[in-house]
């Protein structure tokens, strides 16, 4: 996630989820390409905003159902990555009130429902940061860089599965872990290798990276995608790609597949 093109988009009265997005989250990721448009207050305002069509992710809360419906709408007519913040903390505080409403001690429903939240797993989760969660993990996505691995991972957490994310680097080897659980769990990412030589590029020149950098050459991307491949058929799992695919339809594939796998 780190140095994502984000965009955040909230109403007056959400301005807070905005601050507290960016206060613990974006900041200490060093993100550093942060839009924030937190005075849409009405769905004509919105209506008559520029969603960019670029590599970037939406992060929204409104108050008004109708602007969050009609935000997804875009996002999905454009192939934006997407997120409804507000829908995720308003089920999160929810689930806690009614824990808190049957009894029991307050700090210690919190912390655990913290600590069991899928967001905040996938979160703290996110691009090989914790190998061992890989075993307390319904799913895990595996893939080479830039083949939308966090941006699944959150939006299938918003939808309650505990996911992990791991690279793929033909220089490292994988985690130990992937050998342990069942292999239809685990889901690799692929892309057309031209495709990735183009959002690597884009890459390059957001983060300001030197541009003899093999980081979006043609032959390091078929090396990693030949390693991706190799993975795959060591851990027998399913490899989705994403070329012309958007969140929402590979997220599709692994319910189904988890689906079909539960009978």
């Amino acid at each position: 996630m780190q140095n994502e093109k984000v965009w955040i988009l909230s109403d007056r009265n959400s301005k807070t989820l905005t601050h507290i997005l960016i206060r613990n989250y974006f900041l200490q990721d060093l993100q550093t390409d942060i839009r924030i448009y937190d005075k849409l207050n009405t769905k004509s305002e919105l209506e008559n905003f520029d969603f960019f069509m670029d590599d970037q992710i939406v992060y929204f809360s409104f108050e008004d159902s109708l602007m969050a419906e009609y935000t997804i709408k875009k996002c999905k007519e454009l192939g934006i990555k997407y997120l409804d913040v507000y829908q995720v903390v308003y089920k999160f505080l929810g689930s806690i009130f009614s824990k808190i409403s049957s009894g029991g001690d307050i700090s210690k429903i919190v912390r655990d429902s913290l600590e069991s939240n899928p967001v905040a797993f996938a979160l703290n989760n996110d691009d090989g940061s914790n190998p061992k969660s890989i075993v307390e993990s319904d799913i895990v996505i595996l893939g080479i860089s830039r083949t939308s691995k966090t941006p699944l991972s959150i939006y299938m957490s918003n939808i309650g599965y505990r996911v992990t994310n791991i690279p793929l680097v033909p220089e490292i080897e994988i985690p130990k872990e992937l050998f342990m659980i069942d292999p239809s769990k685990i889901f690799a990412l692929v892309m057309d290798p031209k495709r990735l030589v183009e959002v690597r590029k884009q890459r390059i020149h957001s983060l300001g990276i030197p541009h003899d950098s093999d980081y979006a050459d043609i032959e390091r991307i078929n090396k990693e995608l030949a390693y991706c491949n190799l993975v795959v058929e060591r851990l027998n799992c399913i490899s989705i790609d994403m070329t012309h695919m958007s969140i929402e339809e590979a997220s599709d594939i692994i319910k189904n597949s988890i689906d079909k796998r539960k009978g």
